[in-house]
């Protein structure tokens, strides 16, 4: 028999090694491909949504300013104005810078109210619009309770609320004469500045409980005093209060001014910081003029 003839062996010449490397590359580039692919792809997306969204933002422009910013249907002719004595009506729409003849829709209703909010002797302000053309403006002044300072030169004395915020008013009133006038504490320069002061808010709170209890209106009230509160009422009675407690003392003042009213005597001074035998006087009425006709007699004036 013939010997076969043997086929010579064909080795690659690539390692395992070498393989392997390879592999890891084009597995690679694959990837890199892939992520250059999803990012085009989502590059289109937010391109295509972005412009959807542009489109459609314009495109509300359009119908907007056709049906509501350009329609003189919404043309604002009517201004109503509850000011509550705070201004005229030219001051008002100029500080809130509105005017007749504007598209309702462009008035700026929170800058106008916080505009008109910052006058000092406003307390709070509303504004509303009714559509299609009216707008109405309420405002709410501040309640002043006392008159601290003087006049000086063209300015009003100043005029506190209940809380202590200071204003000063455009024009002067009667009403305003009537008011207790608060001396002897800290006075600021300027309105719209609230006086924190200790002294003149236990003042503030004495002012709360005598309008409480409506027996009598305080005309002056003097804080110089560090230990007491020194008043004195329309009809010129002084009274002193303690700074503390102030409807027990209230209390005793209605019923000695209760008395006053039954036995027809008028009051000439209290000092209601001694809570037992407290002090009073009483004013002492005077007897009439004798004439030469009428004989002299002897009265005996009530205690």
């Amino acid at each position: 028999m013939k010997a076969r003839r043997q086929l010579p062996i064909h080795r690659s010449s690539r390692s395992p090694r070498s393989r392997i490397l390879l592999n890891v590359k084009m597995r690679a580039v694959t990837a890199r491909q892939r992520r250059k692919k999803m990012a085009w792809g989502f590059a289109t997306i937010a391109i295509a949504v972005t412009l959807s969204c542009g489109t459609l933002w314009f495109s509300i422009g359009l119908l907007l300013d056709h049906f509501f910013y350009s329609n003189p249907t919404y043309t604002l002719r009517e201004i109503v104005l509850d000011l509550d004595g705070t201004m005229d009506s030219q001051s008002a729409l100029e500080k809130a810078g509105i005017s007749e003849g504007t598209n309702i829709f462009t008035v700026d209703i929170a800058g106008a109210a916080a505009r008109l909010g910052s006058i000092p002797s406003v307390a709070d302000v509303e504004i509303s619009r009714h559509l299609p053309d009216r707008l109405e403006i309420r405002v709410v002044a501040r309640d002043p309770v006392a008159r601290i300072g003087a006049a000086t030169g063209t300015l009003h004395p100043l005029l506190v609320d209940d809380s202590g915020f200071t204003m000063r008013p455009a024009t002067w009133t009667t009403e305003y004469d009537q008011l207790p006038h608060i001396t002897g504490a800290p006075v600021p320069e300027a309105e719209g500045v609230l006086v924190k002061d200790q002294d003149f808010q236990t003042a503030l709170q004495l002012l709360r409980e005598a309008r409480r209890q409506g027996d009598f209106q305080i005309a002056t009230l003097d804080l110089s005093k560090d230990y007491c509160l020194d008043a004195v009422a329309l009809d010129g009675a002084k009274i002193r209060f303690a700074p503390e407690d102030f409807p027990e003392q209230l209390r005793r003042l209605a019923k000695l001014l209760a008395h006053c009213r039954e036995t027809g005597r008028q009051l000439e001074s209290v000092n209601l910081m001694v809570r037992k035998n407290t002090p009073v006087k009483f004013v002492m009425n005077t007897p009439p003029l004798e004439t030469a006709e009428t004989p002299r007699k002897t009265r005996n004036l009530p205690n």
